[in-house]
């Protein structure tokens, strides 16, 4: 028998190492505690709280299924919400296609001719800035006096393109002032598609709306990763920031009560969120798309037709280019990316270019400019929902 007594101990000790599964939940109270002196029912080995201590992540260790951990949570009183710690995906298709940037020469506004010795192929100007009326628009509004929040991997806050029209971000990944994007994730090098999307969000935005301010919130780690439990802390800070748009280029594939809870305190506080349709060929939309009251944005090719790799359906709401579209990429560097995650910053900055000509003009009000001005796209997509159609940024102006 003494010859069992090692076994038996081992077995003793397998409770607390082995059978004990930890899962991650988000949980919002009602009033500000620290979520041990609430939650006393579960083991916790782990936690994290927003500044205001009503939202937390939290670790649970105890041997029980997702679903009895949850029914525990939301029969507290105390709780409002509870959820697993959902991860988002962004929308980008592929790696990076990087550019010579000495070849690039930025037109920052492109209504003004060629001259000198800059050589019409050595102009920043795509096919993206005809296909939506964009240059015609330049004349007009170029988004003075509005702020659109990018919630993303971070940007590259020296770039030369970027970096004097940036407001102050946040980094909920670090949590810290420093929303640059990272390329090292512990000994790993960063995922390279998720490694300067962020920035080429950015990008797209000050191509499109040149004098609108970014707010860089960074939620997307460099293994390509965001928490449900960090995206809704951004959605906040950008709610106290009072930005005027919030772009969202991530899905996620679960349904969030919570999440739709502060996209709808972002809207009712006049903030018009755009975010991306997804880049899985499919009707089926992942959140936040499917968010009722978000911009819902998919992607065609330069000729009108939906991007093979592109979602769509009664959900999506407008159609962008999102096909080798060149913008910023870290170093001070510029790239080509392709996505869902490249046409949704086109609309984020109309509404910012709108935003400046008619500064009184509500949400509900971008929307309707937007959607009544779009060019229907349907013709040449039969079958698959693409909803108003292709943005026309010139005639947004006067549509009301």
């Amino acid at each position: 028998m003494k010859s069992l007594k090692p076994f038996l101990c081992l077995l003793t000790l397998l409770p607390s190492t082995v059978l004990f599964a930890q899962q991650e939940f988000v949980v919002a109270l009602d009033q500000a505690e620290v979520i041990t002196n609430v939650v006393t029912d579960l083991t916790i080995s782990h936690t994290e709280a927003s500044s205001d201590d009503k939202l937390h992540k939290i670790v649970v260790e105890d041997n029980l299924s997702t679903a009895e951990i949850l029914e525990a949570l939301r029969a507290n009183a105390a709780v409002t919400y509870a959820e697993i710690n959902d991860t988002a995906t962004l929308d980008s298709t592929d790696d990076p296609t990087l550019l010579n940037s000495r070849s690039i020469i930025i037109l920052d506004d492109l209504t003004k001719p060629i001259s000198g010795n800059v050589q019409a192929n050595e102009v920043y100007d795509q096919p993206f800035h005809r296909l939506t009326e964009h240059r015609t628009t330049m004349l007009y509004t170029r988004g003075a006096g509005t702020t659109v929040a990018v919630i993303d991997t971070g940007v590259d806050t020296s770039h030369s393109f970027l970096r004097d029209h940036l407001a102050e971000g946040y980094d909920f990944v670090d949590n810290d002032y420093d929303p640059n994007e990272e390329q090292n994730y512990g000994f790993t090098t960063a995922d390279p598609v998720s490694y300067g999307h962020g920035t080429h969000v950015a990008g797209i935005i000050r191509l499109v709306a040149p004098e609108t301010r970014i707010l860089p919130i960074r939620v997307v780690d460099s293994s390509g990763r965001a928490e449900l439990f960090d995206v809704i802390q951004a959605i906040a800070f950008a709610v106290d920031q009072g930005v005027d748009v919030i772009n969202l280029s991530f899905s996620l594939s679960e349904s969030s009560p919570l999440l739709r809870s502060w996209i709808d305190v972002a809207q009712s506080n006049g903030i018009l969120v755009v975010t991306s349709a997804g880049n899985e060929n499919t009707s089926y939309l992942n959140y936040p798309a499917n968010i009722p009251g978000v911009v819902t944005v998919s992607s065609i090719t330069n000729q009108g037709y939906r991007s093979d790799f592109a979602n769509y359906g009664s959900y999506v709401d407008l159609v962008a280019p999102g096909e080798s579209i060149i913008s910023c990429y870290p170093g001070d560097g510029w790239a080509e990316r392709t996505g869902t995650s490249m046409a949704t910053p086109m609309v984020a900055a109309q509404a910012a270019l709108l935003r400046e000509l008619r500064p009184g003009i509500t949400r509900t009000g971008l929307v309707r400019a937007i959607y009544n001005s779009a060019y229907s796209v349907a013709y040449l997509n039969p079958g698959y929902g693409t909803g108003n159609g292709l943005i026309d940024m010139w005639l947004s102006l006067v549509t009301y």
